[in-house]
């Protein structure tokens, strides 16, 4: 989840708004034929965190937690959209709570309405998710009240729904803590979360006679730095030199529409076709920012503020299953070896292209892993509307306005963000205690549940969606 803009003035009123916690009433046990899956979605726990606690011996019952490499942009709303695909989910309206839209051609989603109204379809497979606007600023503003608010309600939600085989149970406030208190206090949670869920389980055998299986997961990942900023109003100034202008609305071929909602290392913006290349070199001369894409001729077109300037051209087939990358100016991604040893080993076809298997076990260590298809599938799988141009921005920056600026500074100010096409922006998790599932090393977002998938039968009918398989069809990396 982006940083909301973090209004602390509100948490005033929140301790009223909230009851006791108060006991569950018992129910009958099921028979034992009946089994469940108690799935924790973590907001922005990040792998590396993941692994550094299992290697210290903090994590025990686990199986091995996988790498996921998240989507591009790296927010909540496009991660959960590819990681629940493979399950249903369909395209969401943008690539966060906040996006334009082509058919109303306006801005949609504020700070208090974004998650009132046209939620994305990955929603629906939550059992618990925090929704509205003042549910989003509890979890920004006092992030470990709203996380013991939501662990309370675990249990509640698990001894109502005993017939059930899959639960999936979100939890946001880890992002909130990471953007404002640090990788410390982010590791404190997700560990109370884990103390959790461990007794929550012993208390579930103990009542229905059976085991919970659990497997936790995040949606993207993280990265901690002394954060610059990409500023959209400065980027409106510049705009406005060029005889362009910033609005929320295309009145005609001199407006841009930047999409900004908390403050990432990610953004989309919508310009006309005329005016692109010239919004594309004018965002290149704001500090901070690292590539910028955007579609032309039927290609993706990427480039990267270096000295020089780096740019290639991303080809792809009509399902995204084949890629070719051939750099123009420099080599934008660090590819070009990758590139060469495609070649050498016979696995491009007769255009150049390679399979988006092969591009990923080549890619997926790099510090820009997977970007052929998470660049492809931003542009053409996993919003109803695709920007014109994606933007990232270097890990130390993040690009937004300085109304959440103002906001997290009530808190001391943002210590960490997410939403690039970087390795840590991009790297989130997944383990499971179930010892009969061996998840790969590294798995792409729309692979990462195929696994658990046999185990919700019941949940994924009561769903009614069509299952949509990635583009390899199975986890085989």
């Amino acid at each position: 989840m982006t940083a909301a803009g973090l209004l602390g003035s509100l948490a005033l009123i929140l301790f009223v708004s909230f009851g006791g916690f108060g006991m569950t009433p018992e129910k009958s046990p099921l028979p034992r034929q009946y089994e469940q899956t108690l799935f924790i979605a973590l907001d922005g726990i990040p792998y590396s965190m993941v692994k550094e606690l299992g290697d210290q011996g903090k994590i025990s019952g686990f199986q091995r937690p996988a790498r996921v490499i998240s989507a591009f942009p790296s927010t909540t709303t496009t991660a959960f959209t590819g990681l629940f695909r493979p399950l249903g989910a369909q395209p969401a309206p943008g690539y966060d709570a906040r996006f334009f839209s082509y058919a109303l051609n306006e801005v949609r989603g504020n700070l208090l309405e974004a998650y009132e109204f046209e939620a994305a379809d990955f929603n629906r497979f939550f059992s618990y998710k925090r929704n509205t606007g003042f549910q989003q600023v509890v979890m920004y503003t006092l992030p470990a009240f709203a996380l013991r608010r939501d662990l309370g309600k675990m249990r509640k939600l698990l001894w109502e729904s005993p017939e059930k085989d899959a639960l999936f149970f979100y939890i946001g406030s880890t992002d909130g803590t990471g953007h404002l208190d640090g990788a410390e206090k982010t590791r404190n949670l997700f560990l109370e979360v884990l103390k959790a869920a461990k007794e929550l389980q012993g208390q579930y055998q103990e009542r229905f006679g059976r085991r919970l299986r659990l497997v936790l997961f995040s949606d993207h990942g993280f990265h901690w730095a002394p954060l610059k900023k990409t500023d959209v109003g400065d980027l409106a100034k510049r705009l406005e030199e060029h005889g362009l202008k910033l609005e929320e609305k295309m009145s005609g071929p001199t407006s841009v529409i930047a999409i900004t909602w908390g403050n990432i290392s990610g953004g989309d913006l919508y310009a006309s076709g005329e005016k692109t290349e010239e919004v594309v070199r004018i965002l290149h001369e704001m500090p901070g920012v690292d590539l910028v894409a955007r579609q032309k001729d039927g290609k993706i077109i990427l480039s990267a503020t270096r000295e020089p300037m780096a740019s290639a051209e991303i080809s792809f087939d009509d399902r995204g299953e084949h890629f070719a990358y051939r750099p123009l100016e420099g080599d934008p991604l660090g590819y070009e070896s990758v590139l060469e040893s495609l070649k050498k080993e016979k696995k491009l076809n007769a255009q150049g292209l390679a399979s988006e298997k092969d591009w990923f076990e080549k890619t997926r260590e790099s510090p820009y892993p997977d970007a052929l298809y998470r660049l492809w599938d931003a542009f053409h799988g996993l919003v109803q509307n695709p920007a014109t141009i994606l933007l990232s921005t270097r890990e130390d920056y993040e690009f937004g306005d300085n109304l959440t600026r103002m906001g997290a500074s009530i808190r001391g100010g943002m210590v960490g963000t997410h939403g690039a096409l970087a390795l840590d922006s991009c790297s989130a998790f997944i383990m499971t205690d179930d010892p009969a599932i061996q998840l790969p090393p590294v798995l792409r977002y729309d692979e990462a549940l195929l696994p658990f998938k046999p185990l919700m039968g019941e949940f994924l009918r009561a769903q009614g969606g069509k299952s949509i398989l990635p583009k390899s069809g199975t986890p085989s990396h």
